[in-house]
């Protein structure tokens, strides 16, 4: 009887020990990729600055940028085209 009380207890703190670690290491690996991602984003922001220096010097301050326009269902839909007719079975 006191063998099994032993073993069980043991298989217990095998289990919970076994839990702890497994919940240590997925913490550490968790901030270890979000540490990364911070490291990956920061570079490309600074490597962004140093393009934004260079290529606002080559271009001109009277320069304008045009945007097309978006076209919309009213442009498309001619005025003599009759409304579809609905039919019911």
């Amino acid at each position: 009887m006191i063998e099994i009380v032993s073993d069980m207890t043991m298989v217990w703190v095998t289990v919970i020990m076994t839990v702890l670690v497994v919940a240590a290491f997925t913490k550490a690996n968790v901030l270890m990729i979000e540490w990364e991602l911070r490291t990956s984003w920061n570079r490309q922001y600074i490597h962004m600055d140093d393009q934004a220096d260079v290529n606002s010097s080559l271009i001109q301050p009277s320069s304008k940028q045009y945007r097309p326009k978006i076209p919309s269902f009213i442009d498309h839909k001619n005025q003599d085209d009759e409304d579809p007719i609905l039919v019911v079975f």
